[in-house]
């Protein structure tokens, strides 16, 4: 329902669904958005906290997902529904480890409603219309595929024997076109079968071989004999509208359930699990002024990581039991040994084993060796600090530690901006933004961002998840992240 109101028209949201042509002019990847899942949930025990090398397909595959569900890039050929979507019941593999459901209707709903009334972007509805023009011309190369947005999307991963699969399932508008053009997107190792309206994607997530007619037989078994049930109903009323559920998560946790909320100037999670033992909390803290990251839960690689990313020379980190870091940016300069990156950080590492500060200490060139275990550059000073025989702390502050054990298992907060805060010379900065452009982008989305909350918490027998991404008063979620997108040029 709309009223003139002064001349400006006021939308009665609760009275209006808004959806996209099955035969808008925006192409979906399904190809590709089906691997995104595999980021998050596919195998929970490796999540990577300290993901610094993203590739450029990572940023594709986050991409066509988020076109998928939102559709945002269809607002050119919207139409309106007045039903509202149904439930309806999925084919799912009793072998599935994990789901997740997306109601897509309510995400593009909002995402439309928030692009065109909300936060009234001008520049990027240009951004908008110029890649609808470009995709009209390019339209032939990639035909519509029909998919009904109407209907929640489900992902569920699975292991057959040594192959671990995603699928995702969705709901069509018309099979048999689906079926004629579904070719254009495929890429190996991805299947499509079709029974009635509904059609699985599979997509192959292993480096082991496997021949294209056994996972075709695969995909259609999967299709044909999962179990049709009901998967976690989406919590619209609370803007619920992804929602997991899993048998598994790290290496002893089980029974998963989370949701993501989309508020109107944030995104929160929310979730639980049960695990069969109890997780032990960093044993120190740090007094926090940046980004603070902690975890006991160490996934594989992470030791690895914090080698590249610390000035200790060529000595590597055993492996880990807890990591505590305040970070708060990068300093890189030229020195004689080659570029330095210097991150501005406390950190407290603690080892399985014993570390030994005198170990570290040689491991470092000569020259950068300062009185009273500290490591001196020209710009930056590190204290080293040998805690206790497991532990070693590292930093600017020594002053910022504090010697008592932690209430999370895995906590990040504070502000975003240290991430892309680097100092360095005019040279050296002109190299960074040639090599690695994305960089402005980023930093422009972090600027319409206040801060980030996330936390795991021992809760009686369970363990529960909370998270919060906070975006200034005048930054709408939806909006930033197509934006960021665009600018990224990810999406074109």
């Amino acid at each position: 329902m709309s009223t003139e109101n002064g001349g400006i028209q006021m939308i009665d949201r609760s009275a209006t669904s808004l959806y996209p042509s099955s035969r808008g002019i925006f192409r979906i990847h399904f190809g590709l958005a089906i691997k995104i899942l595999i980021c998050f949930t596919s195998n929970p025990g490796k999540i990577y906290f300290y993901g610094m090398q993203i590739k450029s397909r990572l940023l594709r595959i986050i991409t066509i997902l988020f076109l998928a569900v939102c559709g945002v890039l269809s607002l050119v050929l919207l139409e309106v529904f007045g039903s509202k979507p149904k439930d309806i019941r999925v084919p799912i593999p009793a072998k599935a480890n994990w789901v997740v459901r997306i109601d897509a209707a309510s995400l593009l709903k909002e995402s439309v409603y928030t692009v065109l009334f909300d936060s009234q972007d001008e520049k990027l509805l240009q951004s908008i219309r110029d890649i609808a023009e470009n995709r009209v011309e390019r339209e032939s190369e990639y035909p519509p595929l029909y998919i009904n947005f109407r209907s929640e999307m489900v992902f569920y991963g699975i292991q057959d024997d040594r192959h671990r699969f995603v699928g995702m399932l969705i709901q069509l508008e018309n099979a048999e076109l689906f079926r004629q053009n579904i070719g254009a997107y495929l890429e190996d190792g991805q299947t499509v079968a079709v029974k009635g309206t509904t059609a699985l994607l599979l997509n192959k997530m292993d480096e082991f071989p496997l021949n294209k007619s056994i996972q075709q037989k695969l995909t259609e078994n999967y299709l044909e004999k999962g179990t049709f049930r009901y998967v976690r109903q989406s919590q619209r009323a609370d803007n619920e509208w992804i929602s997991l559920e899993a048998k598994s998560f790290l290496q002893t946790g089980k029974n998963v359930q989370a949701g993501l909320h989309f508020e109107p100037h944030a995104l929160r999670l929310d979730g639980r699990y049960e695990l069969d033992e109890t997780l032990a909390q960093p044993r120190y803290d740090l007094k926090s002024t940046g980004l603070f990251f902690s975890s006991a839960i160490i996934p594989d690689g992470l030791a690895d990581s914090i080698n590249k990313l610390l000035p200790t020379g060529s000595y590597q980190f055993p492996e880990l039991q807890a990591v505590t870091m305040d970070y708060n940016g990068l300093v890189i300069m030229n020195t004689n040994h080659g570029i330095q990156h210097l991150p501005q950080l406390n950190a407290i590492l603690e080892s399985k084993t014993p570390v030994s500060l005198e170990e570290i200490k040689k491991s470092i060139p000569v020259e950068f060796i300062g009185p009273n275990n500290t490591l001196v550059f020209p710009t930056v000073t590190y204290h080293l600090q040998q805690l206790d025989p497991k532990t070693i702390f590292i930093g600017l502050d020594p002053n910022s530690i504090i010697r008592k054990p932690q209430s999370t298992v895995i906590c990040i907060k504070g502000k975003l901006n240290p991430l892309v805060n680097i100092k360095a010379d005019r040279l050296i900065t002109m190299g960074i933004q040639l090599m690695v452009p994305q960089l402005t982008s980023a930093r422009s989305f972090i600027e319409h961002t206040k801060s980030v909350d996330f936390s795991i918490k021992r809760a009686g027998k369970s363990y529960k998840v909370s998270g919060n991404l906070e975006f200034v008063n005048d930054a709408y979620p939806l909006s930033e992240i197509s934006r960021l997108l665009i600018d990224l040029n990810v999406i074109q």
